[in-house]
């Protein structure tokens, strides 16, 4: 049973080191074009435009 058990904990343990990091990676990514897109010109624009039509009630 011990001789099956350590390298079962080494693979899930290379598993979840591998898998962290493929993730931090794709959450950066993410993160990036979120920005980008959010201080585009455009986008920046729009929100000016939908802030300016709003109701004076929904201001407050």
């Amino acid at each position: 049973m011990r001789s099956r058990l350590v390298p079962m904990v080494l693979v899930a343990l290379a598993a979840y080191v591998l898998g962290a990091r493929a993730g931090q990676e794709r959450y950066e990514a993410i993160k990036r074009m979120a920005t980008k897109g959010w201080s585009d010109s455009r986008t920046q624009k729009s929100r000016m435009n939908a802030r300016r039509a709003r109701p004076k009630a929904a201001r407050a």
